[in-house]
């Protein structure tokens, strides 16, 4: 991820991520690259701008059907 683009740094100062299984090495991979914050459980709020985007792909993108179900050209509109 963050190896494979030389301007990740410059792009991503800081990183927040919840507490999930899947981010439980985020920190070691991006040792000296970013700064690597967790939020609280059930603490929404602490990510804003992540459940923002959440709620405005919503209207596209049905909780629990597969992105597998959409095109590529049907993602790119949604953004």
């Amino acid at each position: 991820m963050a190896q494979g683009n030389p301007n990740f740094a410059k792009l991503f100062k800081t990183v927040t991520s919840d507490n999930g299984s899947e981010f439980a090495s985020l920190s070691e991979a991006l040792h000296n690259i970013s700064d690597v914050y967790f939020t609280h459980p059930y603490s929404s709020w602490e990510r804003g701008t992540n459940e923002n985007h959440n709620g405005l792909l919503r209207r596209y993108l049905l909780k629990g059907k597969s992105l597998k179900d959409y095109s590529d050209n049907q993602i790119q509109r949604f953004t």
